[in-house]
């Protein structure tokens, strides 16, 4: 089996395959029971394996955290890597970085760590050795003033790194430092890796063309690339790999300053059964390579005529829904199903793999050894399947079960088996650009539908060169956004923050529904999409999160046409809620042609407006007129307005989802809502007259039955039980 490891802490399996029974997407029918196992699961609607490039299980700057024991250190391993952190705090649940933020770590051979702190520049000197021991001293660093929330958290990583006693990187390639800022529980910094290297790198083709229209490789084909450098640190070399179906060896060679030519070589010449045309379009793109970019697992090769972007970065096996595009060098047409869910149990290195056979459905047991695939005698169903589907299910399953080796490059799998070779899909759609709609929450063995007239929802966007981005969603009450890290099988998500609307539609008792659901979140470390279907869990396999999954509009031109006479209030920049007290408006007038408009309203102190237009083909904005008052209440509100305009005038873009609208700038996603949120000022009357409930201090929680209880009431006094007294 391919090695896993849970995120913040290991994840049981048995979660993830009662949520299979539950109907994860797998199409078929069926009549008789198998006879040797049990039948697969019933499928849900299958949706079209989506184009967008996948972010991959780590080493890469979305990955998270693994368990507090960790083996000893490798010194060789630590230095001269490019840092990035992703989460620090509480070794059992870190805290994810304020998304839009950047902190990272060089660790050199002299004995001196440097980076960024995520405003400031430092350095400081180090001590570490094999035995995994390492001491960081008093670090220097620039002075630029930063936004309170960034100086926060710049001001905890440092006293953190200060703090640093022992490292270990695991085996996903991660660096994590345990470390002591006095606190009563373990403390750890968690890093990953900033960026694959150009050389030596499989990379796989995700798109091409015009980068504004981008083309998507014909499903069932493969186009990769491998640079190989002529010696060790030279800036020429071959590249070669798969181009649709033939192979190519072109010569390349590379400038310091990300300069790229590439000239034609040999090119086997097979007749390619599918999409000839677009290996031709390929082979003519990268001929005229111009210049090339690496940015974490993406890397990206301007052309005469557009855009090369390729990925690092591969599905894992199991807990994908893999469905076949080619079977033995032919074509699956669209209409018919042949799919593949590997699932891991828990004896090691052994699973069950089940899914549609053309006509049956079908189970069988696996086993995996590096890339040695071995499948066992399936069971089926047994309709009567008319031909030619039963020719080409015998053959499926022919070749399925003769299966030897295996490959994964990004969103494709390949099976090579003695009968001859599956080329597989994953069908997926992406975490990000998608609305989540909450169908069910609880224990696998007890999911229950959310709460009715309730609407929870989440919209996952990453933020460029972050390795955090941001979950904004709404409960069908109020709004909430925080900052989150993930992989293609854990994530990470710190507690939202909220609008303060009372008004809710499910009546009394929102506050807790709310609070539960915000808990979980924060709880989870793992998930999986099947589908259209996104599946959060948690450690304890106690609490789970079943998304449904559809598509946000895309405006097929770019047009500010839709913000025309809308009004929204500010929510929060990056994942930040507004200083108590303050409030941030966003007014829209755009003229008949959709291209130019004004965007206008009070930055919390002053009033503003400023142009924006799309005319040029890129979202631009251009700050007109501010008053020039100055505020001193509520405290920190000027700070908060000079982040904001700053951060307005770098938008590159929007997009609605719900009642939100969300506006990507370099500072982080500026996040409003169409429904003004309630003053944070005073939230006395919040706390005030509830009996609340401890859920947690630290890592411990209460003993069942014996839950301790405060109660504040208006005379400003507290009362409650300690769980005894």
């Amino acid at each position: 089996m391919q090695e896993k490891s849970g995120i913040w802490r290991k994840k049981p399996l048995y979660w993830v395959v009662i949520l299979l029974i539950l109907g994860l997407a797998l199409v078929a029918c069926q009549e008789e029971e198998p006879t040797a196992t049990p039948e697969p699961p019933e499928p849900e609607q299958v949706v079209e394996p989506t184009a967008v490039p996948p972010t991959a299980p780590p080493p890469t700057e979305e990955a998270t955290v693994e368990e507090v024991s960790q083996p000893a250190g490798q010194l060789e391993d630590l230095v001269d890597v490019n840092w990035v952190l992703v989460g620090f705090g509480d070794a059992l649940n870190p805290e994810v970085i304020l998304s839009g933020t950047m902190i990272n770590a060089v660790f050199t051979q002299d004995g001196m760590v440097a980076g960024s702190a995520g405003c400031n520049n430092y350095n400081a000197g180090y001590e570490a050795d094999n035995e995994g021991n390492i001491s960081v001293g008093p670090a220097a660093t620039t002075r630029m003033a930063c936004a309170p929330e960034i100086d926060e958290q710049e001001q905890a990583y440092l006293t953190a790194l200060q703090g640093s006693q022992t490292y270990a990187i695991n085996e996903e390639g991660r660096l994590e430092i345990m470390y002591d800022s006095g606190a009563n529980f373990d403390e750890k910094l968690v890093f990953a890796p900033g960026e694959v290297t150009l050389e030596n790198t499989e990379w796989l083709l995700v798109s091409y063309g015009d980068p504004e229209d981008p083309q998507l490789p014909v499903a069932g084909t493969t186009i990769t690339a491998l640079f190989v450098p002529q010696e060790e640190g030279a800036n020429n070399g071959i590249v070669g790999g798969v181009a649709t179906c033939n192979n190519y060896s072109f010569p390349y060679e590379i400038t310091d300053d990300g300069g790229m030519t590439i000239q034609p070589g040999p090119v086997t010449l097979m007749a390619c059964p599918l999409a000839p045309e677009q290996e031709t379009e390929y082979l003519a793109a990268i001929g005229t390579a111009q210049s090339y970019a690496v940015v974490g697992a993406q890397l990206e090769i301007t052309y005469d005529g557009g855009v090369l972007v390729y990925t690092s970065l591969n599905l894992p096996l199991e807990n994908t829904l893999w469905r076949a595009t080619l079977l033995n060098g032919q074509p699956v047409e669209d209409e018919v199903e042949i799919s593949a869910l590997f699932v891991e149990m828990e004896e090691v290195d052994q699973g069950q793999v089940s899914g549609v056979a053309a006509c049956n459905n079908y189970s069988a047991g696996y086993t995996v050894e590096g890339e040695n695939l071995t499948v066992g005698p399936a069971a089926t169903t047994r309709k009567f399947c008319e031909e030619p589907l039963n020719e080409l299910e015998q053959a499926y399953l022919a070749t399925l079960q003769g299966a030897e080796t295996f490959q994964i490059l990004g969103d494709q799998l390949m099976i090579s088996s003695a009968e001859g070779v599956i080329v597989y899909q994953a069908d997926r759609q992406p975490l990000q650009g998608t609305l989540w709609e909450l169908v069910s929450i609880g224990p696998p063995d007890n999911p229950q539908p959310p709460v009715e007239g309730s609407n929870f929802t989440a919209v996952f966007e990453r933020i460029p060169g972050s390795p955090s981005g941001i979950m904004v969603g709404t409960t069908g009450c109020n709004e909430y956004n925080t900052a989150f890290a993930a992989s293609l099988s854990e994530i990470k998500i710190n507690l939202p923050s909220k609008t303060k609307n009372e008004d809710c539609p499910w009546g009394e008792g929102n506050f807790e529904v709310e609070q539960q659901y915000f808990l979980g979140l924060n709880s989870a470390d793992s998930y999986t999409i099947l589908g259209n279907q996104l599946i959060v869990g948690n450690s304890d396999g106690q609490q789970v999160f079943i998304y449904r999954g559809v598509d946000l509009p895309v405006e097929e031109e770019l047009t500010l046409a839709p913000l025309d006479g809308t009004f929204w209030y500010l929510v929060s920049i990056s994942d930040q809620p507004l200083v108590p007290g303050s409030e941030i408006t966003a007014q829209f007038m755009v003229d008949e042609s959709g291209l130019n408009g004004v965007i206008g309203g009070s930055s919390g102190c002053n009033g503003y407006n400023a142009g924006i237009s799309v005319e040029s083909g890129a979202f631009e904005v251009s700050l007109g007129v501010s008053t020039q008052i100055f505020c001193e209440f509520p405290p920190g509100v000027m700070e908060q307005e000079q982040a904001y305009l700053a951060a307005l005038q770098t938008v590159s873009g929007y997009s609605r989802a719900g009642d939100q609208l969300l506006m990507p700038s370099d500072s982080g996603v500026l996040t409003y809502s169409s429904t003004q949120p309630e003053s944070t000022l005073d939230q006395t009357a919040e706390l005030q007259n509830i009996t609340w409930y401890l859920v947690s201090y630290n890592t411990l929680t209460p003993v069942a039955g014996a839950e301790p209880t405060a109660f504040f009431d208006t005379s400003n006094t507290v009362s409650g039980n300690t769980g005894c007294n």
